[in-house]
């Protein structure tokens, strides 16, 4: 199930997932929040192109806990603790499902 859609121009995106509340990231191979996910590309996920709506389609972990989140997007073929956030969004997870997601972008 895709729970949102990142509609922009993007040149091998991923993304991260921080729990805003404690500050740890989401670790996509241990399937576990982290202070720091080694190596770093466990902690981050990439996105691919739905050219039928031209965005990218993010389905959260299924075993996310519930929380208020930070989903980061950046971009890099070879990723990099240094990459540049292109983009951020806020995000609250019910445990299975995004809640009155903040209608706003972080500002950088």
């Amino acid at each position: 199930m895709t729970h949102l859609i990142i509609y922009a121009f993007l040149t091998n995106p991923y993304y991260q997932l921080v729990n805003v509340r404690n500050n740890t990231i989401w670790n996509f191979s241990s399937l576990a929040l982290e202070a720091a996910p080694s190596p770093y590309t466990d902690s981050k996920t990439a996105l691919s192109k739905n050219t039928a709506y031209n965005g990218y389609p993010i389905t959260l972990p299924a075993k996310l806990p519930k929380g208020d989140y930070d989903l980061i997007v950046k971009e890099s073929a070879s990723p990099v603790v240094t990459d540049q956030v292109t983009l951020a969004k806020r995000i609250k997870w019910s445990g299975t499902s995004l809640l009155d997601p903040y209608d706003r972008l972080l500002e950088m």
